[in-house]
């Protein structure tokens, strides 16, 4: 298979798809659209679109960005930040939502030993029948040595948070809560007079709202918010 065009789907004419492929090579960021040709399967996954400023970057043609696939960002993002990368990769999604990842990630262009350090925002453009993901598209914004480009970045990212743990109803925000304060299911149960059952219930469901993988992800994402 050979790397493609971004995918415009929807309504738009020819003359807005050329539109916006322009808008997309002339912005700041690095804009790139990855894709899974098969649910969850990591080898799958190919970059099939990146303007000009990324390419630039990374010092690959878009032949070469597309076969390489997963190992791109394998040799580009430092070992320690794969498995945020991984995560964004992995998670499950309301299908047809606009689902919002915002992490910070260390990124070096190709024969570069030196690593920049790269805010990127990500909107979930589709998922499989599984919700896992499909089609994302990234703007990566370089913020190495800018400190009000960072604080940005951050707030961006806190924002961002707040916005997901705005979908969680009052009792799993009460829930949320206790766990932040490290109180197991037996004692939150005991704490609010339900059963072990139904915290789960509520936990796993917050889950599933917020994108994360777990409980240590739900703590990650509460304290992020700075909101708990």
């Amino acid at each position: 298979m050979e790397p493609t065009n971004m995918d415009f789907s929807g309504d738009w004419n020819e003359h807005d798809a050329d539109f916006f492929k322009k808008l997309f090579c002339s912005l700041p960021g690095i804009i790139y659209v990855n894709k899974f040709d098969r649910p969850g399967d990591i080898n799958s996954f190919r970059n099939i679109w990146i303007n000009q400023r990324g390419l630039d970057f990374v010092g690959y043609t878009q032949e070469e960005v597309y076969c390489l696939g997963i190992d791109l960002f394998r040799e580009m993002i430092h070992p320690d930040d794969m498995a945020k990368m991984l995560d964004s990769l992995t998670s499950v999604y309301s299908s047809g939502s606009a689902s919002f990842v915002a992490p910070i990630l260390r990124v070096k262009p190709k024969g570069q030993e030196n690593y920049s350090l790269f805010y990127c925002s990500k909107i979930v453009q589709e998922t499989f029948s599984d919700g896992t993901l499909k089609q994302v598209v990234v703007n990566a914004v370089e913020i190495t040595n800018h400190d009000q480009q960072l604080i940005i970045a951050l707030k961006g990212i806190r924002r961002l948070n707040k916005n997901l743990l705005s979908t969680l109803s009052e009792r799993e925000k009460e829930i949320l809560q206790l766990i932040v304060w490290e109180k197991t299911s037996v004692e939150i149960a005991a704490l609010l007079f339900i059963s072990n059952a139904t915290v789960k219930k509520h936990r796993d469901n917050m889950i599933q709202k917020t994108g994360v993988h777990n409980s240590a992800g739900l703590v990650k994402l509460a304290v992020e918010s700075g909101e708990y």
